[in-house]
């Protein structure tokens, strides 16, 4: 110490002005960082990681250079969480008595669950069910049995009254065969893989060798009605470990089932069976596992949402049976999850919409799925390769393509009715419109819209009406009609909007019905023929084309209510040559190449409400004279 004090005198005296006595006998503060260290190596359950070390840099903050010492101070292993079941005697709770459930912490680790450690706790009754089943005749138009089909509904008669209630439908079957000839047995079912507490098997087919009975052989579909093994009364809230343990005792829910925002990083429920409301997971954060491989019926909507880190999806267990869902399926933003494998038992009767879900590559096979009252929606998958309905036949409400990058055709479904809209929007890989040859109709407008690579719409040959038809902004599409062979009638608009490479329409060979036709602002279209079938229109609008020169096309037309022509630029001549008649509005205005006496005096011989609309086109070009009337006899 004295060498180090007698060095700094001698700096000192020796003039150096520059040297900070003050920063030369500094030291530097110590420093700790504390941060959670997740399970593994260092700590079997996870703990803390203790970091120390000199703050080197007088940032007042240690950074992973400045550390020099780490210890570690781990959590001991969590108490295991334990289920009760006790048996109820039959009474006023419950007349045919039951059971009353109880899970919690074993806190003093003594294997037993005290009352002190009961977290949460339920009764569950014993019910009588007698299972009842009918029989529906299947439209062979939206099913994929031809020319007949039966389904065949089953479930518990709840209300006693010897019938099956739709609030009563927990599983259905498909045959082949029409419904006087379709034979229905009911069997019992052993506790199992397929019921947990047993139940009642129902065997479907036909007596084929007529002898009056229904044999083994002949049973050529089959499902199940399983009894109640444990059932919660009222709405199930998993919040956390003690009540997803109970969860799992549990097959019957006569109320909804939810699971909100927990930090669960899975949901397996093996017994679960019935869920009589809603299934929604939401917003779990951690949840990467769910597999409920028991389900066979949730009378509301099934909505999985926002469970980025989900990989693992199984609801029900198709080879046993189907997952009947009363109301609409909706998977949304599970960002890891790759396959809809896990999904194939699933029957939904209202909407399914698989919407945003990042690396979805395999949709699976919704096998049992022949009609969807709702919509259906993929949308926003980039990387599903084909739609996952290979049975699909009518869809009640709007079919929704849009966003699915890899999707290079609309292959995976029979869709031959639509009974809202179509849209097909937004695909990056889609060149054409091969998948859906048994498309007949749309009720609603077939919308085209966004595909940068789709350069022709064939594909869809059985194609015969429409409420409605768009091709908007399809920067590759060169033409229409021929790809739409069999298209009779648009009840509504027909309208080609900004595609770039679009130069003719096409020639719609059976097109006789069309409401109205709208072209707006195709830079490169020349040719609008080939609807020489549509003689009449509501509307005809002709609105920005650059290259357009004429409209001899149309020449067919015989009578419109309005006339827009506006803005453009390459037009030089009309050609409406057959137009007779225009009963409501007529603009023909800001062509500024087209001669404005061609447009007066088409107005002049076909129009005679209001003064006409001409503004802005060529006033300063001539028009020849008309020809001489024809004076031969």
């Amino acid at each position: 110490m004295r060498r180090f004090w007698m060095t700094v005198l001698a700096l000192a005296t020796t003039g150096c002005g520059d040297i900070d006595l003050e920063q030369l006998v500094r030291q530097h503060p110590a420093l700790t960082r504390i941060q959670a260290e997740p399970p593994g190596e260092h700590c079997e359950h996870g703990g803390q990681a203790v970091h120390s070390g000199l703050d080197l840099d007088d940032d007042g903050t240690l950074s992973d250079d400045e550390v020099k010492r780490t210890e570690f101070l781990c959590a001991a292993a969590p108490r295991p969480i334990l289920v009760d079941t006790r048996p109820l005697a039959p009474g006023p709770t419950c007349p045919l008595g039951g059971a009353v459930l109880r899970a919690g912490l074993d806190a003093d680790g003594d294997g037993a669950l005290s009352d002190l450690e009961t977290a949460r706790e339920l009764t569950s009754c014993r019910k009588a069910e007698d299972v009842r089943y009918r029989l529906t005749a299947l439209d062979p138009a939206s099913s994929a049995c031809a020319p007949w089909g039966t389904r065949v509904e089953a479930g518990p008669d709840l209300d006693g009254d010897g019938l099956l209630g739709d609030g009563e439908l927990r599983t259905e079957a498909v045959i082949c065969v029409r419904s006087d000839l379709a034979r229905v047995r009911l069997r019992a079912e052993p506790q199992g893989a397929r019921c947990p507490a047993g139940g009642t098997r129902v065997d479907v087919g036909t007596d084929a060798d007529a002898d009056g009975i229904f044999e083994d052989g002949e049973v050529t579909a089959r499902t199940f009605v399983c009894q109640p093994l444990h059932t919660h009364v009222g709405d199930y809230h998993v919040r956390d470990a003690t009540d997803l343990m109970l969860l799992q005792s549990l097959s019957h829910i006569q109320g909804s089932l939810r699971i909100h925002a927990t930090a669960l990083t899975q949901v397996v429920a093996p017994s679960l069976m019935v869920v009589e409301g809603e299934l929604s997971l939401e917003a779990n954060e951690a949840l990467a596992r769910v597999e409920l491989p028991g389900l066979r019926f949730v009378a509301g909507d099934v909505n999985l949402l926002q469970n980025p880190k989900l990989e693992t999806l199984v609801l029900g267990d198709a080879p046993l049976g189907p997952l009947w869902v009363g109301g609409s399926l909706w998977l949304y933003e599970s960002d890891r999850l790759t396959t809809l494998a896990g999904l194939n038992g699933v029957i939904a009767r209202g909407d399914l919409r698989v919407e945003d879900n990042a690396l979805l590559e395999d949709g699976g096979a919704f096998t049992r799925i022949t009609t969807l009252a709702g919509d259906l929606r993929f949308m926003g998958n980039p990387r599903l390769a084909a739609l996952p309905m290979p049975q699909l036949r009518s869809v009640g409400g709007t079919v929704s393509i849009t966003h699915n990058d890899a999707l290079t055709s609309l292959a995976g479904t029979r869709l031959a009715e639509v009974g809202a809209h179509l849209v097909i929007a937004g695909n990056a890989g889609l060149t054409d419109l091969t998948g859906m040859p048994e498309l007949d109709r749309v009720h609603g407008t077939l919308s085209i819209l966004e595909n940068p690579r789709l350069t022709t719409t064939r594909g869809l040959s059985g194609l015969r009406r429409v409420g409605g038809l768009e091709f908007a902004r399809n920067d590759a599409l060169e033409e229409v009609g021929e790809g739409l062979p069999a298209l009779e009638a648009v009840s509504g608009e027909l309208r080609f909007q900004e595609n770039a490479a679009l130069t003719r329409l096409g020639r719609f060979a059976f097109l006789s019905t069309v409401e109205g036709l709208e072209l707006v602002s195709n830079p490169l279209l020349t040719d609008v023929s080939g609807l020489e079938r549509v003689t009449e229109l509501r509307f005809l609008v002709v609105q920005t084309h650059e290259r357009l020169q004429g409209l001899e096309g149309l020449g067919h037309l015989r009578s419109l209510w309005t006339l827009n022509i506006r803005g453009n630029t390459g037009l030089t001549r009309l050609g409406l040559d057959g137009l007779q008649t225009v009963t409501d509005t007529f603009y023909i205005t800001h062509n500024r190449a087209l001669p404005t006496c061609l447009a007066r005096e088409l107005a002049e011989r076909v129009y005679t409400a209001l003064a006409p609309d001409l503004e802005g086109n060529d006033d300063a070009a001539t028009c020849p004279p008309p020809p001489p009337p024809d004076s031969s006899p």
